[in-house]
Protein backbone atom coordinates (compact mmCIF):
# COMPACT_ATOMS: atom_id res chain seq x y z
CA UNK A 1 0.00 0.00 0.00
CA UNK A 2 1.24 3.37 -1.00
CA UNK A 3 1.59 6.06 1.71
CA UNK A 4 -1.00 7.65 0.57
CA UNK A 5 -3.40 4.92 0.45
CA UNK A 6 -2.15 4.36 3.49
CA UNK A 7 -3.03 7.69 5.01
CA UNK A 8 -6.32 7.83 3.40
CA UNK A 9 -7.18 4.55 5.37
CA UNK A 10 -5.47 5.82 8.59
CA UNK A 11 -7.79 9.53 8.23
CA UNK A 12 -11.13 6.46 7.52
CA UNK A 13 -9.89 4.37 10.55
CA UNK A 14 -9.68 7.32 12.54
CA UNK A 15 -13.26 8.88 11.71
CA UNK A 16 -14.79 6.00 12.50
CA UNK A 17 -12.89 5.03 15.97
CA UNK A 18 -14.15 8.51 17.26
CA UNK A 19 -17.22 8.25 16.30
CA UNK A 20 -17.53 5.49 18.41
CA UNK A 21 -15.80 6.04 20.90
CA UNK A 22 -16.75 10.03 21.16
CA UNK A 23 -18.78 10.74 24.21
CA UNK A 24 -22.35 11.99 23.63
CA UNK A 25 -23.62 15.30 25.38
CA UNK A 26 -27.09 16.23 25.95
CA UNK A 27 -29.01 19.15 25.02
CA UNK A 28 -27.13 21.10 27.31
CA UNK A 29 -23.73 20.08 26.11
CA UNK A 30 -23.46 17.97 29.44
CA UNK A 31 -21.92 14.46 28.98
CA UNK A 32 -23.77 11.79 29.64
CA UNK A 33 -21.25 8.70 29.41
CA UNK A 34 -17.70 8.59 29.03
CA UNK A 35 -15.96 6.01 27.13
CA UNK A 36 -13.85 3.82 29.66
CA UNK A 37 -10.40 4.36 29.09
CA UNK A 38 -9.25 0.63 28.34
CA UNK A 39 -11.18 0.71 24.89
CA UNK A 40 -9.91 4.14 23.95
CA UNK A 41 -6.16 3.28 25.02
CA UNK A 42 -6.50 -0.36 23.15
CA UNK A 43 -7.85 1.33 19.91
CA UNK A 44 -5.43 3.81 20.06
CA UNK A 45 -2.16 1.19 20.62
CA UNK A 46 -3.58 -0.48 17.44
CA UNK A 47 -3.33 1.88 15.44
CA UNK A 48 0.00 3.52 16.84
CA UNK A 49 0.64 -0.02 15.73
CA UNK A 50 -0.63 -0.17 12.78
CA UNK A 51 0.25 3.01 11.04
CA UNK A 52 3.84 4.69 11.37
CA UNK A 53 1.78 8.02 10.36
CA UNK A 54 -0.09 7.76 13.31
CA UNK A 55 3.43 7.25 14.95
CA UNK A 56 4.95 9.62 13.80
CA UNK A 57 1.99 12.81 14.17
CA UNK A 58 1.90 11.83 17.79
CA UNK A 59 5.53 11.81 18.56
CA UNK A 60 5.90 15.43 16.29
CA UNK A 61 3.00 16.76 18.69
CA UNK A 62 4.94 15.80 21.91
CA UNK A 63 8.56 17.45 20.97
CA UNK A 64 6.00 20.54 19.73
CA UNK A 65 4.58 20.44 23.22
CA UNK A 66 8.31 19.85 25.27
CA UNK A 67 9.71 22.68 22.53
CA UNK A 68 6.38 24.95 23.96
CA UNK A 69 5.90 25.47 20.15
CA UNK A 70 2.48 25.56 17.98
CA UNK A 71 2.59 24.45 14.79
CA UNK A 72 0.10 25.37 11.69
CA UNK A 73 -1.63 22.47 10.08
CA UNK A 74 0.41 23.33 6.80
CA UNK A 75 3.75 22.87 8.54
CA UNK A 76 3.24 19.61 10.37
CA UNK A 77 1.95 18.06 7.32
CA UNK A 78 5.39 19.49 5.34
CA UNK A 79 6.85 18.06 8.79
CA UNK A 80 5.42 14.32 8.52
CA UNK A 81 6.24 14.21 4.53
CA UNK A 82 9.63 15.49 4.97
CA UNK A 83 9.95 12.32 7.44
CA UNK A 84 8.84 10.34 5.29
CA UNK A 85 10.51 11.85 2.21
CA UNK A 86 7.13 11.45 0.07
CA UNK A 87 4.27 13.74 -0.28
CA UNK A 88 1.74 11.60 1.86
CA UNK A 89 -0.14 14.19 3.80
CA UNK A 90 -1.51 17.20 2.01
CA UNK A 91 -0.09 20.56 2.36
CA UNK A 92 -2.36 22.65 1.62
CA UNK A 93 -6.56 22.81 0.87
CA UNK A 94 -9.74 21.34 2.72
CA UNK A 95 -8.82 17.80 2.45
CA UNK A 96 -5.29 19.06 4.55
CA UNK A 97 -7.66 20.47 7.15
CA UNK A 98 -10.38 17.46 7.31
CA UNK A 99 -7.65 14.51 7.04
CA UNK A 100 -5.49 16.01 9.85
CA UNK A 101 -8.27 16.79 11.93
CA UNK A 102 -9.62 13.08 11.65
CA UNK A 103 -6.38 12.26 12.93
CA UNK A 104 -6.08 14.74 15.88
CA UNK A 105 -9.21 13.90 17.04
CA UNK A 106 -8.03 10.27 17.77
CA UNK A 107 -5.06 11.73 19.75
CA UNK A 108 -7.27 13.82 21.37
CA UNK A 109 -9.33 11.13 22.77
CA UNK A 110 -6.73 9.40 23.99
CA UNK A 111 -5.11 12.16 25.17
CA UNK A 112 -8.64 13.19 27.34
CA UNK A 113 -8.60 9.22 28.36
CA UNK A 114 -5.47 9.47 30.14
CA UNK A 115 -6.38 12.66 31.42
CA UNK A 116 -3.74 15.26 29.91
CA UNK A 117 -4.09 18.25 28.13
CA UNK A 118 -5.36 17.69 24.49
CA UNK A 119 -2.36 17.68 22.30
CA UNK A 120 -4.17 19.15 19.21
CA UNK A 121 -4.57 22.08 20.76
CA UNK A 122 -0.91 22.96 19.61
CA UNK A 123 -2.04 22.57 15.78
CA UNK A 124 -3.43 26.04 15.02
CA UNK A 125 -4.75 27.47 11.68
CA UNK A 126 -2.16 29.59 9.63
CA UNK A 127 -5.03 33.00 9.35
CA UNK A 128 -6.23 32.88 12.80
CA UNK A 129 -3.30 30.86 14.92
CA UNK A 130 -6.24 29.11 16.81
CA UNK A 131 -7.31 25.43 16.47
CA UNK A 132 -9.84 24.35 13.75
CA UNK A 133 -13.34 24.11 13.94
CA UNK A 134 -12.76 20.25 14.71
CA UNK A 135 -11.59 21.25 17.77
CA UNK A 136 -14.25 22.90 18.96
CA UNK A 137 -17.07 20.34 18.38
CA UNK A 138 -14.19 18.23 20.34
CA UNK A 139 -14.52 20.17 23.14
CA UNK A 140 -18.34 20.48 23.01
CA UNK A 141 -18.92 16.92 22.62
CA UNK A 142 -16.28 15.78 25.71
CA UNK A 143 -18.56 19.06 27.68
CA UNK A 144 -15.38 21.12 27.79
CA UNK A 145 -14.89 24.60 28.16
CA UNK A 146 -11.02 25.57 27.80
CA UNK A 147 -9.04 29.40 27.19
CA UNK A 148 -7.29 27.50 24.01
CA UNK A 149 -4.03 29.86 25.45
CA UNK A 150 -4.75 27.88 28.82
CA UNK A 151 -4.66 24.40 27.42
CA UNK A 152 -1.83 24.80 24.97
CA UNK A 153 0.11 25.98 28.45
CA UNK A 154 -1.25 22.93 29.84
CA UNK A 155 0.28 20.81 27.33
CA UNK A 156 3.39 22.76 27.31
CA UNK A 157 3.82 21.95 31.10
CA UNK A 158 2.58 18.52 31.37
CA UNK A 159 4.86 17.28 28.45
CA UNK A 160 8.15 19.20 29.45
CA UNK A 161 7.58 17.76 32.68
CA UNK A 162 7.15 14.04 31.58
CA UNK A 163 9.98 15.13 29.55
CA UNK A 164 12.29 16.19 32.36
CA UNK A 165 11.19 13.38 34.86
CA UNK A 166 12.67 10.81 32.39
CA UNK A 167 15.62 12.73 31.27
CA UNK A 168 16.68 12.19 34.74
Amino acid sequence: MSGKQQFAQLVEDCRKLVNALLPIPDSKGRVLKLPHKRPIAKAFAKLLKKYPILREIYLSLIIHAIERRIVTYGELAEEINRKFGEKIVPSKGSWLGRSLGEILGVISLYEWAMGRPLLSVLVVRKDTRVPGEGFNRLLRAFGLRVNIRCEQERSFITWGYFFWQKAR
